[in-house]
């Protein structure tokens, strides 16, 4: 069954028409998040992924994600009365903005049941996604036409994916943001003409790069936020910088600390498979660079790439394979738990193992 309200839910704003399927948990999801929305209380309940922590519960004003939203739909130039897609979970942050979205420009909102691979049958205007399911729906040769501009968040975009995504004819954006931002506060295109290495904040947003490197975000629509993550960056201007990686993911191997993201960005110029950098305890070096790949077989002359592409110190020490990445429901790759299936091929002692 397909609904259509004819009476559709309202904000002082405007209104959203939602498509799907009735019985669906996402399209329930959908109508619970618009009951509240409409509620007498001034805050929406939200919870953390747990990606980098905990879960946490806490509340975020309803205007806070109005003034999100309207920034994300100025800086994509998305026209009131488009079509939206909305193919993730509702019941994170991500979800719930898109649902904001299509409430403040009266979007017909499409709902599917978040999967893997989220075919549909007509075309959008807009569509966010976790990286995922574009690389599934690249990898089944689907025409990513269809989804309109397309946001991707949730998880970090692959250096691999990446140069995949570059030669996709609908505009494709990676986002940057976290619950406690209200989704992104960021938009970096990855293809066409526009595409850049670097960040661009929405309108009134503001960023700084402490004396270790790390992100400081100042939002004034939200109470004056002042926030300082663990996220690496290098700040071009105030409103622009370069993600490099996380605090919590620097190798010290030999006393040179080695950031996993550099890497991996390096490794996809000859790697053409999903793979992350790891590292493990080493009696002389503290940790040693570990890199497991995301295959069956070893790839043909990847040690002669992997040479000819990093330096000495970023050089993985072992190289393990695993067949299929374990992954959270928003597309992150589970590190410890991939590596903990993977299996050993090849160390710098030994060579090639088995």
């Amino acid at each position: 069954m397909t609904l259509d309200f004819s009476t559709p839910w309202f904000t002082e704003e405007g209104q959203v028409k939602v498509n799907g399927t009735s019985d669906g948990p996402a399209h329930q999801q959908v109508l619970r998040f618009l009951e509240r929305w409409n509620d007498a209380s001034s805050d929406i309940e939200v919870q953390t992924s747990g990606s980098t922590g905990t879960p946490k519960r806490f509340s975020i004003p309803k205007q806070w994600m109005e003034e999100s939203a309207r920034r994300t739909l100025t800086q994509l130039d998305i026209s009131p009365g488009s079509s939206a897609l909305l193919c993730i979970s509702p019941f994170h942050i991500g979800g719930m903005m898109m649902i904001v979205r299509a409430l403040l420009h009266q979007m017909t909102l499409t709902v599917l049941t978040p999967s893997s691979l989220p075919m549909t049958s007509g075309n959008s205007d807009f569509t966010a996604m976790v990286p995922l399911q574009i690389q599934t729906l690249i990898k089944e040769g689907v025409n990513t036409e269809i989804y309109g501009t397309l946001i991707i968040g949730g998880a970090p975009i692959s250096a691999a994916l990446e140069v995949l995504l570059r030669s996709r004819k609908n505009p494709v954006y990676a986002t940057f943001g976290m619950t406690e931002t209200v989704s992104n506060i960021a938009l970096r295109r990855l293809n066409g003409h526009d595409a850049s290495p670097y960040f661009k904040c929405h309108p009134g947003i503001k960023i700084s790069q402490q004396k270790d490197d790390r992100l400081r975000i100042q939002i004034p629509y939200m109470n004056h936020l002042d926030l300082i993550t663990n996220d690496l960056v290098k700040v071009i201007d105030e409103s622009t910088f370069l993600w490099k990686g996380r605090v919590d993911g620097i190798i010290n191997s030999g006393g040179v600390k080695l950031l996993p993201e550099v890497i991996e960005s390096k490794l996809a110029a000859v790697l053409p498979f999903e793979c992350f950098i790891s590292s493990q305890k080493d009696q002389v070096l503290g940790e040693r660079v570990t890199l497991i790949i995301e295959s069956e077989t070893l790839p043909q002359n990847v040690l002669v790439g992997i040479n000819e592409v990093l330096s000495p110190y970023e050089r993985p020490k072992q190289i393990f394979l695993c067949p299929e990445f374990s992954r959270t429901e928003t597309g992150k790759i589970k590190k410890r738990t991939s590596l903990d299936g993977a299996h050993l091929v090849w160390s710098k002692e030994n060579g090639l193992i088995g």
